[in-house]
């Protein structure tokens, strides 16, 4: 379409040549007086759409894949081809939400069209009267333009004389110039007729050249296929796709390749083997261990020779005669003292020592090699990995990293390919249980008109859980309803417990704590329409006291309606005493009071944050493991979220930026260990891109790039809590929706939740929706509310009356539940 005639400058101004510049001289009616603006209209979807693929394919060429390991062709190809499906789809989406927002800016303000098609000006109401009041249009089945903006009609040529209606084939006309060309098709351009019939009405030349018809050959598209629907696509018929493995090999290729192999323990081979290194030293030694010996002794020998020389000892007794001496022979006798054949007997057995020990030093050492080999080869019988210089393993990794750059920033995403780590644990409830809270009189309709916030915890000590829910009242209504649970998985009548607040307000979020340590459950609160933060302290039977407030704001600021509040309590600055941290919807900060443990608080402390709108939510935990407090907050219009680590008394550090990708919207964040390295992790409800982001901490304050795991729905996410449903030792995730895209009529209403469950690595499966009887549900409670050990859910209906408890009966479910509380409040009016 975008590459034909009918899309071009050319062939728009040649039709306007013919008409008269003056287009209010046609009837309102008739198609000429739409005509030119919607080929306006079309040539600039074109010019767009294809400024649009141009800038993903830029930008998709200008990623870069990184991976631990080289990866084999199919994978590549597999990993390539996924990418490409998620460019392709993601092309059109800021394009569509710029379109989305025009119109629904034109709409919303009720702007009226040059054309006069969507309000027409009544006369003046008196001659005083400065202004004209506009009635809208009214189109097919009485479609109001007031109410709708894509009411249309017919095209058509109507003659001078309005004698002749000619309708012009797939083209309409209706509240704007725009929204009637979304909603029509281009029949007309596929047909010579049909495109003579226009060249007629609009005095068209002729003779400046031959247009030719759309060919529903080259097209995939039906030619009935709307505008709108080509848009979405981006008008693209075909994107044409190469991947080359050779390149990315040699781009990446390594220095050297090696694969893995299991090697199982084999008794046969082990006693070859034994028998093969008894053999080897046998002969070794037989040839060895005589010279060894030989020349051994001889050193010896030597040794000996020089050491131990054997030396006679004479005596000579000589016997002397002063007398004649007659021819006397006087003969020496020769005593000696002889010790050689003692030396040859201790000579010999030395040697024969020797011999021995050196043969016992060699039988030895054979029997500890024998030994050693055959414990390793028992040990690593069973999981022995061989490595060898031959070809490359594909490899088996959970996470790819892929960064973008586009201009002068740098975006890292991480996206989650598919894994064989499967829970065996199944995820089960029973059939919803209705949970009544109000009757069906008109009374009760008013008094609790819309849902305000609610909280699970045990507040009279029993052991049993308990909720506790306020609502939103025409008549001026500020009470607490507080519902005792029973143990069964039911609960008690609602018991009133006044607030004391004035003007109607009402805490519309709570935080349970004990803040004067009397043993019983307090709750700090933040009301609907002031904004103000309050204590009300908790007795025995369940109910609390009249509201304290911290702050002073009493104005009406209908704050809920454009902030997102937020409040929950920690121990800030490690004095054992609970503090409370909320977001001051009223300076757009983070508002600290620290508890002194008997139910004061020091003043308001403020914890600026540099941006200019509200954050949305935040989660406090110790994401660097010093023992102190951080906090980490999402700012939505930002689309980043901001983590200042705690390093004094109350003292938090220059915050750390995590971006969650362009309109994102973060609404909801909270913190926990989801990967099972004991370092805490930060989860976040991306409402704008509809999926769920994962930054997996370092333990340092640090945290890797963000995780994405789509939500399969046409409902954006919007409040999300953390617990393990279905028993397999996995930290879960619940879903709610965005309840006022619901209750403004941006999208249906909702009887339903959705749950992501975790593998053991930090990412998460597929979302899984879980059907209530609650409609649009506002908050999420959830807890162990009938004792069997399984994490239960409490849904609280937008408007009263329709309520839910669902049980978990998931087979693997865990035993400790009961110890651990949770609740969600996922709407602020």
């Amino acid at each position: 379409v975008c590459s034909s005639t009918f899309a071009s400058n050319e062939w728009r101004e040649n039709l306007l040549a013919g008409l008269v510049p003056d287009l209010s001289i046609y009837n309102t009616t008739d198609y000429r007086r739409f005509l030119l603006a919607h080929l306006h209209f079309l040539n600039g979807l074109c010019q767009i759409s294809i400024q649009t693929v141009n800038n993903s394919v830029s930008q998709f060429l200008s990623s870069t894949l990184s991976n631990t390991q080289l990866i084999s062709e199919v994978l590549f190809n597999l990993q390539i081809n996924s990418l490409i499906e998620q460019s392709q789809l993601d092309a059109p989406t800021a394009f569509n939400r710029i379109l989305f927002l025009l119109r629904t800016i034109n709409h919303g303000n009720a702007i009226v069209s040059t054309y006069g098609t969507n309000f027409e000006y009544t006369a003046l109401l008196g001659p005083y009267i400065n202004f004209a009041l506009v009635q809208a249009v009214t189109y097919d089945n009485n479609c109001s333009c007031g109410l709708n903006a894509t009411c249309t009609t017919q095209a058509n040529f109507i003659s001078n004389n309005a004698s002749e209606i000619i309708p012009v084939k797939g083209l309409k006309m209706g509240c704007t110039p725009s929204e009637s060309l979304l909603a029509s098709t281009l029949e007309c351009f596929y047909d010579s007729s049909c495109i003579k019939l226009i060249q007629e009405q609009t005095n068209y030349n002729s003779s400046i050249n031959t247009t030719i018809p759309l060919s529903q050959n080259s097209s995939h598209f039906l030619i009935n296929t709307t505008v709108r629907d080509l848009v979405n696509v981006l008008f693209v018929e075909d994107w044409s796709t190469q991947i080359n493995y050779s390149s990315y090999f040699e781009q990446c290729s390594p220095s050297m390749c090696s694969y893995t192999y299991i090697q199982q323990f084999n008794l046969i081979y082990t006693i070859t083997f034994l028998i093969s290194i008894y053999g080897g030293l046998t002969i070794a030694l037989k040839w060895i261990c005589p010279w060894i010996v030989r020349l051994v002794a001889k050193m010896n020998q030597y040794r000996k020779k020089k050491s131990n020389t054997v030396q006679p000892t004479n005596t000579i007794d000589t016997i002397s005669s002063h007398t004649n001496v007659q021819h006397t022979t006087v003969n020496s006798v020769l005593v000696s003292t002889n010790t050689t054949t003692e030396t040859r007997r201790l000579s010999s057995l030395l040697r024969n020592y020797n011999c021995v020990f050196w043969f016992i030093i060699l039988m030895i050492m054979v029997v500890i090699a024998i030994i050693v080999s055959t414990v390793y080869l028992i040990r690593q019988g069973n999981n022995q990995v061989v490595s060898t210089g031959s070809s490359m393993n594909e490899t088996n990794f959970s996470h790819m990293i892929v960064t973008t750059t586009s201009g002068k920033s740098t975006t890292s995403s991480v996206t989650t390919l598919p894994t064989s780590t499967v829970s065996t644990c199944q995820l089960m409830f029973n059939e919803p249980i209705s949970l009544n809270i109000t009757s069906s009189s008109v009374y009760d309709f008013y008094k609790f008109y819309d849902f305000a916030t609610a909280i699970v915890n045990d507040f009279n000590g029993d052991g049993l859980l308990d909720f506790v829910a306020t609502y939103v009242s025409l008549f001026g209504d500020t009470n607490l309803y507080v519902f005792l649970g029973k143990g069964d998985g039911t609960f008690t009548e609602k018991i009133t417990s006044p607030t004391g607040i004035n003007n109607g307000d009402v805490p519309a979020i709570l935080a349970a704590a004990d803040f004067n340590n009397d043993g019983h459950q307090d709750l700090a609160g933040m009301n609907y329409y002031s904004g103000s933060v309050g204590i009300l302290f908790g007795v025995s039977n369940g109910t609390f006291e009249t509201m304290q407030l911290l702050t002073s704001n009493s104005q009406y600021l209908y704050v809920f309606y454009f902030k997102h509040p937020w409040l929950t309590t920690s121990d800030l600055n490690g004095d054992s005493y609970i503090d409370i941290v909320f977001i001051d919807v009223t300076s757009c900060s983070i508002g600290l009071f620290f508890g002194y443990g008997n139910g004061t608080f020091t003043t308001q402390i403020t914890l600026p944050v540099i941006d200019d709108f509200c954050l949305s939510s935040a989660a406090v935990a110790d994401f660097d493991g010093d023992g102190k407090q951080d906090i980490a907050v999402t700012l939505n219009h930002e689309f980043y979220v901001s983590v200042m680590l705690g390093y004094n008394i109350g003292s938090f550090k220059e915050p750390i930026i995590l971006s969650t990708g362009d309109s994102s919207y973060p609404t909801s964040t909270i913190a926990n260990d989801f990967n099972g390295d004991r370092y805490l992790d930060i989860v976040v409800a991306n409402t704008g891109d509809y999926n769920i982001g994962v930054f997996l901490g370092n333990g340092d304050g640090s945290f890797r790039a963000q995780m994405i795991f789509k939500i399969k729905t046409l409902y954006p996410p919007y409040s999300i809590t953390a617990v393990d449903f279905n028993g397999d030792g996995q930290l879960d995730i619940t879903i709610a929706i965005f309840p006022d895209a619901v209750r403004y009529g941006l999208y249906p209403a909702v009887n339903f939740v959705y749950v992501m469950l975790e593998y053991d690595n930090g990412s998460f499966g597929e979302s899984i929706q879980v059907s209530t009887w609650t409609s649009n549900p506002a908050y999420i409670g959830i807890g162990d509310f009938n004792g069997d050990g399984g994490f239960d859910l409490i849904l609280l209906g937008q408007s009263q009356g329709n309520n839910t408890i669902l049980l978990n009966t998931s087979p693997c479910s865990i035993r400790n539940s009961s110890s651990q509380l949770y609740s969600s409040t996922t709407k602020f009016p």
